[in-house]
């Protein structure tokens, strides 16, 4: 939850601009007109008349021209971390800062397709000619110096990050002659849609024998997150082991000590290819195996076990498409940040950019250490030998398939594949709300 009052959103003076709604402009000239003719004519009725109607038309210009101004938005999420399904609220406040009463108001802005209203009778809705995007209104009264509320139920219908559309606000006369418009910038606050952790029936990592060795590894790795203590340097050591204070304390060169970790160093990795072509996808299945992804980080973390994720899904402004293996709570939140964004590759196979980017990274010693879950929606050869030969170089390797494949095709060999396409067949459906609670 936020903590505090939403800030109010800048109203730009560039955008502002009056629009003639229902009054022609032969009117204003034709009163003109008469007017002067009827001074000119001693015909005062008929120049009282025009007068009038001459007032009346620029107390509405002036009216809606400055309708406008001294007008302040806010539009507030409650949450703006959520998981696909869930539901919060959009509250909506605008302010009439001025003594002048604004007897209609709209409300105009765009919502990512990722969201939706999911009800409120009174909540306008028109699809827009994007793809990805509706366009929602509400029709406010405001008073002098009033401050109104409007609280809509936000849902989030896809996995994603996203933010809402720039507002565009209209207000006029009380007459309806005439219109002012103006836009604000875009919302500032993000609103980030995490794909749900579902259950994992029968999931389980390779077993480890008492004394910390676990079937086909090597000794376990040391947990740089249990810290044991101090010793002094030896020259075998690496250097960012070093204990700077310990060492200026003692005047000698001192390391830290952890004590070995007690259960894995997994590295999530999932592939965001879902067909064999270069030029195709499939949104479903790559949904479906983000959320498997999701799922088994969170079985890992749960445990215990140190968690690490690497994708051929991230997006180029993401940074790299690696998090090395570490424990909590930070580490999850990292891994579900990072799934959010992960988009469907079809040309960069996991293989290069494991190597690429990974194995530097980790040491051929912690490859070996390394329990490497290969979450997928499409098993080829080619991911096939990769996995096999991590295996060979002392890896404990398995998979997590969502695909559509047969389960021929599903196979590495002897590697266990856990197949999970029944739990995440649905994974990839947008959540919509019921359509009858929306006015088109």
């Amino acid at each position: 939850m936020n903590i505090g009052l939403p800030q109010p959103e800048i109203v730009r003076s560039d955008t502002r601009r009056v629009v003639n709604l229902n009054l022609p402009e032969p009117v204003v000239i034709v009163s003109t007109l008469f007017a002067f003719g009827g001074v000119v004519t001693s015909a005062w009725k008929l120049t009282a008349v025009s007068a009038l109607i001459l007032i009346i038309i620029g107390f509405a210009r002036g009216w809606a021209k400055v309708s406008l101004s001294r007008v302040e938005l806010s539009r507030e999420v409650a949450q703006h971390r959520l998981y696909v399904g869930e539901t919060t609220s959009l509250e909506l406040i605008l302010e009439n800062r001025k003594t002048l009463p604004l007897p209609w108001l709209r409300v105009d802005f765009s919502l990512p397709d990722g969201l939706a209203i999911s009800s409120g009778a009174e909540f306008g809705s028109t699809r827009s000619n994007y793809e990805f995007t509706q366009s929602f209104f509400e029709t406010f009264s405001v008073g002098s110096r009033e401050r109104v509320r409007a609280e809509r139920p936000l849902l989030a219908a896809r996995r994603g990050s996203y933010r809402l559309g720039a507002a565009h606000l209209q207000s006029g006369d009380l007459f309806g002659f005439y219109e002012t418009q103006a836009t604000t910038a875009t919302h500032a606050q993000e609103i980030i849609v995490f794909p749900s952790p579902r259950a994992l029936p029968g999931f389980r990592l390779p077993d480890q024998t008492p004394d910390g060795v676990g079937l086909g590894r090597s000794l376990l790795h040391e947990d740089s997150s249990r810290p044991a203590g101090t010793r002094p340097y030896q020259p075998s050591d690496p250097v960012k082991r070093m204990d700077w204070k310990t060492t200026a304390r003692r005047q000698q060169p001192m390391v830290r000590l952890f004590d070995p970790s007690r259960g894995h160093r997994v590295m999530v990795a999932l592939d965001a290819r879902t067909l064999d072509d270069n030029w195709r996808y499939k949104m479903q299945l790559l949904e479906a195996a983000v959320a498997a992804a999701v799922s088994v980080s969170v079985f890992c973390v749960d445990r215990g076990h140190q968690v690490g994720f690497v994708t051929n899904g991230a997006p180029p402004t993401a940074g790299p498409p690696l998090l090395l293996p570490a424990t909590g709570t930070a580490q999850l939140d990292a891994i579900m940040l990072a799934l959010v964004r992960v988009q469907a590759n079809q040309s960069t196979t996991l293989a290069n950019v494991f190597d690429e980017h990974a194995r530097p990274r980790l040491g051929g010693t912690t490859v070996r250490e390394l329990t490497l879950v290969y979450v997928t929606a499409h098993l080829d050869g080619q991911a096939g030998d990769w996995l096999l030969r991590l295996r060979a170089g002392g890896a404990s390797v398995m998979v997590v398939y969502v695909g559509e494949q047969s389960d021929t095709e599903a196979r590495v060999g002897d590697i266990a594949v856990f197949d999970y396409r029944e739990i995440f067949a649905d994974a990839g459906q947008v959540v919509r709300p019921d359509p009858t609670v929306l006015h088109a």
